[in-house]
């Protein structure tokens, strides 16, 4: 089973998170603790351009290290669709690639 792997890249003004891989239920409970240790304070920006697949449990995962504050999130297709399914394009901001291009 794909796991989760994220990176942040720490080198800008704002840390970007850079998800790839699966957010399932079998993955985030141990990406949760990672990234709490990792990224103490909220992320602004995501880039899930990577994530292949992605649950319920992954949804709560972003809101969780947002602490729902709004976000950019650069989304693949299976993130887009789902944050759009549960009504939370105001809280994950998505946006295209091309438009993140000088911000990631």
């Amino acid at each position: 089973m794909p796991r989760a792997h994220f990176t942040i890249d720490a080198a800008r003004a704002q840390p970007v998170l850079i998800l790839r891989g699966e957010l399932d239920m079998h993955t985030t409970s141990h990406d949760l603790v990672a990234l709490r240790h990792a990224a103490p304070v909220a992320v602004r920006m995501i880039d899930a351009r990577d994530v292949t697949f992605i649950d319920a449990s992954g949804i709560s995962l972003l809101l969780a290290i947002t602490g729902n504050r709004p976000t950019d999130i650069i989304a693949s297709t299976p993130v887009r669709r789902l944050i759009e399914l549960c009504g939370l394009a105001p809280t994950l901001r998505v946006m295209s690639p091309r438009r993140a291009n000088g911000r990631v």
